[in-house]
Protein backbone atom coordinates (compact mmCIF):
# COMPACT_ATOMS: atom_id res chain seq x y z
CA UNK A 1 0.00 0.00 0.00
CA UNK A 2 2.55 2.46 1.07
CA UNK A 3 4.97 1.53 -2.33
CA UNK A 4 1.94 2.19 -4.25
CA UNK A 5 1.39 5.93 -2.87
CA UNK A 6 5.01 6.72 -3.65
CA UNK A 7 4.61 5.44 -7.14
CA UNK A 8 1.20 7.73 -7.12
CA UNK A 9 3.51 10.33 -6.02
CA UNK A 10 6.10 9.97 -8.54
CA UNK A 11 3.79 10.15 -11.61
CA UNK A 12 1.55 13.25 -10.12
CA UNK A 13 0.92 16.69 -11.40
CA UNK A 14 2.85 18.25 -7.95
CA UNK A 15 5.06 16.64 -8.26
CA UNK A 16 6.05 17.62 -11.77
CA UNK A 17 5.47 20.98 -10.52
CA UNK A 18 7.90 20.70 -7.60
CA UNK A 19 10.24 19.31 -10.07
CA UNK A 20 9.79 22.26 -13.04
CA UNK A 21 10.37 24.98 -9.78
CA UNK A 22 13.39 23.00 -8.11
CA UNK A 23 14.77 22.77 -11.84
CA UNK A 24 14.03 26.82 -11.72
CA UNK A 25 15.80 27.82 -8.63
CA UNK A 26 18.95 25.57 -9.72
CA UNK A 27 19.41 27.82 -13.32
CA UNK A 28 18.66 31.26 -11.21
CA UNK A 29 21.07 30.77 -8.69
CA UNK A 30 23.26 28.34 -11.02
CA UNK A 31 23.05 25.43 -8.53
CA UNK A 32 23.95 23.06 -11.73
CA UNK A 33 26.73 20.76 -9.45
CA UNK A 34 24.16 20.53 -6.89
CA UNK A 35 21.39 19.74 -9.23
CA UNK A 36 22.83 16.94 -10.70
CA UNK A 37 23.19 15.20 -7.76
CA UNK A 38 19.91 15.94 -6.45
CA UNK A 39 18.33 15.04 -9.69
CA UNK A 40 20.24 12.13 -10.27
CA UNK A 41 19.26 10.77 -6.67
CA UNK A 42 15.62 11.24 -7.72
CA UNK A 43 15.86 9.58 -10.54
CA UNK A 44 17.38 6.60 -8.93
CA UNK A 45 14.90 6.66 -6.15
CA UNK A 46 11.99 6.50 -9.03
CA UNK A 47 14.09 3.48 -10.40
CA UNK A 48 13.87 1.56 -7.56
CA UNK A 49 10.45 2.35 -6.25
CA UNK A 50 8.20 2.36 -9.81
CA UNK A 51 8.43 -0.74 -11.84
CA UNK A 52 6.83 2.15 -14.89
CA UNK A 53 9.80 3.81 -15.82
CA UNK A 54 7.79 7.03 -17.55
CA UNK A 55 7.96 8.63 -14.24
CA UNK A 56 11.76 9.15 -14.46
CA UNK A 57 11.00 11.10 -18.08
CA UNK A 58 10.60 14.30 -16.96
CA UNK A 59 13.45 14.68 -14.10
CA UNK A 60 15.72 13.05 -16.76
CA UNK A 61 15.10 16.09 -19.34
CA UNK A 62 14.85 18.99 -16.61
CA UNK A 63 18.81 17.50 -15.49
CA UNK A 64 19.44 17.20 -19.69
CA UNK A 65 17.93 20.84 -19.86
CA UNK A 66 20.06 23.04 -17.14
CA UNK A 67 23.39 21.27 -17.58
CA UNK A 68 23.42 22.54 -20.85
CA UNK A 69 25.20 25.26 -19.61
CA UNK A 70 28.15 23.29 -18.28
CA UNK A 71 30.40 24.12 -21.09
CA UNK A 72 33.50 22.05 -20.86
CA UNK A 73 33.32 21.44 -17.51
CA UNK A 74 34.82 17.49 -17.35
CA UNK A 75 37.15 18.90 -14.12
CA UNK A 76 33.82 19.68 -12.35
CA UNK A 77 31.82 16.36 -12.57
CA UNK A 78 34.82 14.03 -12.99
CA UNK A 79 34.64 13.76 -9.41
CA UNK A 80 31.28 12.37 -9.12
CA UNK A 81 32.66 9.04 -10.67
CA UNK A 82 32.89 7.47 -6.98
CA UNK A 83 29.16 8.01 -6.34
CA UNK A 84 28.02 6.68 -9.90
CA UNK A 85 28.02 3.05 -8.49
CA UNK A 86 24.65 4.26 -6.68
CA UNK A 87 22.70 5.01 -9.89
CA UNK A 88 24.06 2.91 -12.00
CA UNK A 89 22.77 0.35 -8.98
CA UNK A 90 19.85 1.65 -9.37
CA UNK A 91 19.31 1.24 -12.85
CA UNK A 92 20.23 -1.95 -12.53
CA UNK A 93 17.94 -2.82 -10.21
CA UNK A 94 15.42 -1.60 -11.90
CA UNK A 95 15.69 -3.71 -14.95
CA UNK A 96 16.52 -6.98 -13.40
CA UNK A 97 13.78 -6.58 -10.63
CA UNK A 98 10.98 -5.36 -12.62
CA UNK A 99 11.71 -7.39 -15.85
CA UNK A 100 8.78 -8.21 -18.09
CA UNK A 101 9.22 -9.44 -21.40
CA UNK A 102 10.32 -7.83 -24.08
CA UNK A 103 8.12 -5.89 -26.67
CA UNK A 104 7.85 -3.73 -29.98
CA UNK A 105 5.65 -1.39 -31.57
CA UNK A 106 5.37 0.32 -34.92
CA UNK A 107 8.45 2.62 -34.26
CA UNK A 108 10.97 -0.19 -34.26
CA UNK A 109 11.57 -1.38 -37.66
CA UNK A 110 11.88 2.23 -38.83
CA UNK A 111 14.30 2.33 -35.67
CA UNK A 112 16.46 -0.78 -37.13
CA UNK A 113 16.64 1.01 -40.42
CA UNK A 114 17.88 4.27 -38.59
CA UNK A 115 20.26 1.99 -36.58
CA UNK A 116 21.66 0.43 -40.23
CA UNK A 117 22.15 3.61 -42.03
CA UNK A 118 23.98 5.11 -38.96
CA UNK A 119 26.31 1.76 -38.72
CA UNK A 120 26.97 1.67 -42.65
CA UNK A 121 27.35 5.44 -43.04
CA UNK A 122 31.22 6.19 -43.77
CA UNK A 123 32.07 2.52 -43.97
CA UNK A 124 33.25 2.58 -47.56
CA UNK A 125 34.25 6.40 -47.93
CA UNK A 126 36.10 7.43 -44.74
CA UNK A 127 40.04 5.41 -43.87
CA UNK A 128 40.12 2.30 -42.04
CA UNK A 129 41.29 3.32 -39.25
CA UNK A 130 38.86 6.52 -38.84
CA UNK A 131 35.79 4.05 -38.69
CA UNK A 132 36.91 2.01 -35.89
CA UNK A 133 38.64 4.44 -33.87
CA UNK A 134 37.40 4.44 -30.25
CA UNK A 135 35.41 7.29 -30.79
CA UNK A 136 33.42 6.84 -33.94
CA UNK A 137 32.94 3.20 -32.89
CA UNK A 138 31.35 4.82 -29.33
CA UNK A 139 29.15 7.05 -30.96
CA UNK A 140 27.96 4.77 -34.22
CA UNK A 141 27.58 1.90 -31.41
CA UNK A 142 25.58 4.24 -29.14
CA UNK A 143 23.47 6.07 -31.94
CA UNK A 144 23.11 2.82 -34.30
CA UNK A 145 22.39 -0.71 -32.12
CA UNK A 146 22.70 0.70 -28.70
CA UNK A 147 19.22 2.69 -29.65
CA UNK A 148 17.80 -0.32 -30.76
CA UNK A 149 18.46 -2.11 -27.42
CA UNK A 150 17.33 1.13 -25.23
CA UNK A 151 14.23 0.63 -27.23
CA UNK A 152 13.78 -2.77 -26.61
CA UNK A 153 14.55 -2.07 -23.03
CA UNK A 154 12.40 1.12 -22.26
CA UNK A 155 9.72 -0.52 -24.02
CA UNK A 156 8.86 -3.48 -21.76
CA UNK A 157 9.36 -0.71 -18.53
CA UNK A 158 6.49 0.99 -19.54
CA UNK A 159 4.22 -0.26 -16.82
CA UNK A 160 1.39 2.31 -15.46
CA UNK A 161 1.07 1.81 -11.38
CA UNK A 162 -2.82 2.78 -12.10
CA UNK A 163 -4.44 3.91 -15.44
CA UNK A 164 -3.23 7.07 -17.01
CA UNK A 165 -3.35 7.97 -20.83
CA UNK A 166 -0.15 7.75 -21.62
CA UNK A 167 0.02 9.88 -24.77
CA UNK A 168 -1.49 12.77 -22.45
CA UNK A 169 1.27 12.20 -20.07
CA UNK A 170 3.86 12.38 -22.29
CA UNK A 171 2.61 15.46 -24.10
CA UNK A 172 2.67 16.83 -20.53
CA UNK A 173 6.45 16.10 -19.57
CA UNK A 174 7.27 17.31 -22.94
CA UNK A 175 5.23 20.87 -22.56
CA UNK A 176 6.58 21.55 -19.36
CA UNK A 177 10.29 20.60 -20.01
CA UNK A 178 9.60 23.12 -22.64
CA UNK A 179 8.60 25.84 -20.49
CA UNK A 180 11.22 25.11 -18.26
CA UNK A 181 13.66 25.69 -21.54
CA UNK A 182 12.00 29.25 -22.52
CA UNK A 183 12.38 29.67 -18.57
CA UNK A 184 16.25 29.47 -18.85
CA UNK A 185 16.58 31.25 -21.96
CA UNK A 186 14.54 34.20 -21.01
CA UNK A 187 16.12 34.40 -17.48
CA UNK A 188 19.53 34.50 -19.55
CA UNK A 189 17.83 37.16 -21.91
CA UNK A 190 17.29 39.46 -18.52
CA UNK A 191 20.27 39.00 -17.04
CA UNK A 192 22.27 40.28 -19.63
CA UNK A 193 19.67 43.17 -20.79
CA UNK A 194 22.05 45.96 -19.52
CA UNK A 195 24.74 44.84 -22.11
CA UNK A 196 21.62 44.40 -24.75
CA UNK A 197 21.06 47.76 -24.27
CA UNK A 198 24.53 48.95 -25.09
CA UNK A 199 24.49 47.01 -28.31
CA UNK A 200 25.62 43.78 -27.58
CA UNK A 201 24.01 41.00 -29.26
CA UNK A 202 22.48 37.74 -27.00
CA UNK A 203 25.21 35.06 -27.49
CA UNK A 204 23.86 31.45 -25.56
CA UNK A 205 26.91 28.74 -25.51
CA UNK A 206 24.71 26.10 -25.11
CA UNK A 207 21.96 27.62 -27.76
CA UNK A 208 22.23 24.50 -30.24
CA UNK A 209 21.70 21.98 -27.23
CA UNK A 210 18.67 24.60 -25.61
CA UNK A 211 16.86 24.43 -29.01
CA UNK A 212 17.01 20.80 -29.88
CA UNK A 213 14.80 20.38 -26.39
CA UNK A 214 12.38 23.38 -27.44
CA UNK A 215 12.30 21.65 -31.15
CA UNK A 216 11.16 18.66 -29.37
CA UNK A 217 8.73 20.31 -27.15
CA UNK A 218 7.50 22.45 -29.89
CA UNK A 219 4.13 20.24 -31.10
CA UNK A 220 3.45 18.99 -27.92
CA UNK A 221 1.05 22.03 -26.71
CA UNK A 222 -0.80 21.54 -30.01
CA UNK A 223 -2.30 18.22 -28.17
CA UNK A 224 -3.85 20.07 -25.46
CA UNK A 225 -4.88 22.77 -27.76
CA UNK A 226 -7.14 19.76 -29.67
CA UNK A 227 -8.50 19.09 -25.91
CA UNK A 228 -8.29 21.71 -23.89
CA UNK A 229 -8.45 25.09 -26.10
CA UNK A 230 -6.61 26.55 -29.05
CA UNK A 231 -5.17 28.93 -27.02
CA UNK A 232 -2.34 26.16 -25.72
CA UNK A 233 -1.14 26.91 -29.05
CA UNK A 234 0.66 30.33 -27.77
CA UNK A 235 3.17 28.07 -25.97
CA UNK A 236 4.14 26.56 -29.00
CA UNK A 237 4.47 30.16 -30.60
CA UNK A 238 6.26 30.42 -27.52
CA UNK A 239 8.94 27.72 -27.56
CA UNK A 240 9.70 29.09 -31.30
CA UNK A 241 9.76 32.66 -29.93
CA UNK A 242 12.91 31.42 -27.97
CA UNK A 243 14.52 29.20 -29.64
CA UNK A 244 14.45 32.45 -32.04
CA UNK A 245 16.39 33.82 -29.26
CA UNK A 246 19.06 31.63 -28.91
CA UNK A 247 20.27 32.29 -31.98
CA UNK A 248 20.91 29.10 -32.94
CA UNK A 249 20.51 29.09 -36.74
CA UNK A 250 19.62 24.94 -36.76
CA UNK A 251 16.96 25.99 -34.37
CA UNK A 252 15.73 29.19 -36.23
CA UNK A 253 15.45 27.55 -39.61
CA UNK A 254 14.16 24.06 -38.11
CA UNK A 255 12.25 25.00 -35.90
CA UNK A 256 10.19 27.58 -38.48
CA UNK A 257 9.28 25.14 -40.76
CA UNK A 258 8.27 22.35 -37.79
CA UNK A 259 5.86 25.22 -36.28
CA UNK A 260 4.36 25.49 -39.73
CA UNK A 261 4.12 21.52 -39.96
CA UNK A 262 2.63 21.20 -36.43
CA UNK A 263 0.25 24.09 -37.12
CA UNK A 264 -0.73 22.77 -40.24
CA UNK A 265 -1.46 19.13 -39.11
CA UNK A 266 -3.68 20.52 -36.17
CA UNK A 267 -5.04 23.21 -38.48
CA UNK A 268 -6.53 20.52 -40.35
CA UNK A 269 -7.76 18.30 -37.69
CA UNK A 270 -9.39 20.97 -35.68
CA UNK A 271 -11.35 24.50 -36.49
CA UNK A 272 -10.56 26.11 -33.27
CA UNK A 273 -7.29 25.60 -34.12
CA UNK A 274 -7.48 26.79 -37.76
CA UNK A 275 -8.67 30.23 -36.67
CA UNK A 276 -6.12 30.17 -34.42
CA UNK A 277 -3.37 29.41 -36.95
CA UNK A 278 -4.82 32.16 -39.55
CA UNK A 279 -4.62 35.09 -37.14
CA UNK A 280 -1.48 33.60 -35.74
CA UNK A 281 -0.35 34.06 -39.81
CA UNK A 282 -1.37 37.55 -39.82
CA UNK A 283 0.30 38.89 -36.78
CA UNK A 284 3.32 36.89 -37.81
CA UNK A 285 3.47 38.43 -41.29
CA UNK A 286 2.64 41.98 -39.95
CA UNK A 287 5.49 41.63 -37.54
CA UNK A 288 7.86 40.44 -40.34
CA UNK A 289 6.73 43.30 -42.40
CA UNK A 290 7.46 46.02 -39.29
CA UNK A 291 10.63 44.41 -38.61
CA UNK A 292 11.95 43.43 -41.83
CA UNK A 293 15.28 45.61 -41.20
CA UNK A 294 15.62 44.00 -37.99
CA UNK A 295 15.42 40.74 -38.94
CA UNK A 296 17.47 40.96 -42.38
CA UNK A 297 20.24 42.31 -40.16
CA UNK A 298 20.17 39.28 -37.16
CA UNK A 299 19.74 37.09 -40.57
Amino acid sequence: MVIRKIRCLFGSFPFAVFLFFLACLITVFRWEFAGVIVFVSIISLILVCCNDIASTTLPFLLLCAFVCKCYDSFSLFFPLWRIAILPLAALIFHFVFYRRRFSIGPTFYPLCAVAFAITLGGAFGAPFSDYFSGTSLFYVGSLGIGMVVLYLLMKSAFVPEHDYDIRRRFAAVMTITGLFACFMVLHHVISIFPDLQNGKRIDIQWSNNISTLLMLAMPFPLYFAHKRGFWWGALSILFYVCTFLTGSRGGILMGAIELVIAFTVFSIRDKKIRIFSLITLFVTGLLIILFSNQLSAFV
